[in-house]
């Protein structure tokens, strides 16, 4: 597998004593419902378990480390958090485009997959890849949110265009049975 280009996530020191702090002020909550737990006798476990979930949830996006690889034909994107890891692949003849990542409350289309592949701490703008899935005659939509510096997007841009040039050319030009004498 030859790979052509390769970004890592980043580490923003102000984003990481950022979420430290919401770290600790989580921390500080778990102890104040403990102790309010132990002077009334009663375990309160849907305050504990709110806590719990958004610790587990902060440190789980601040954690992950990603690693972006493009190969010959596809997009690899590798994520690390604490004890394992997971491998995403999408092929480039399935990118529809790369576009600056803006929150909308209503999307303009569908998406039926929607990603997260970038770390909370890292201070680089986000981006969102657009892509097609094909489950036999159903199209659906997906998108992946990553951070990645400008040169590897525009080298990501270049390989998913080629290869998509590449897939539309073999299609129509491929020839039939019925077209054959």
């Amino acid at each position: 597998m030859k790979i052509f280009g390769k970004a890592e996530s980043k580490r923003s020191k102000t984003a990481a004593f950022v979420i430290a702090f919401f770290c600790i002020l989580l921390l500080i909550a778990m102890g104040w419902t403990i102790s309010r737990s132990i002077a009334k006798g009663i375990i309160i476990l849907d305050e504990l378990f709110v806590e719990v979930v958004a610790l587990f949830v902060i440190l789980k996006s601040a954690v992950a480390q990603y690693t972006y690889l493009l190969t010959e034909d596809k997009l690899v994107i590798v994520e690390k958090i604490f004890f394992y890891t997971t491998k995403m692949e999408i092929p480039y003849n399935m990118i529809d485009g790369v576009y600056a990542h803006k929150t909308e409350f209503i999307s303009k289309f569908r998406l039926r997959y929607k990603y997260r592949k970038c770390s909370t701490v890292d201070n680089r703008p986000i981006w969102a890849l657009i892509y097609s899935i094909v489950n036999g005659k159903k199209i659906k939509n997906g998108r992946v949110l990553l951070k990645a510096d400008p040169a590897f997007l525009k080298l990501l841009t270049n390989l998913y265009r080629i290869e998509s040039v590449r897939h539309r050319l073999m299609l129509c030009c491929i020839p039939t049975q019925d077209a054959m004498p």
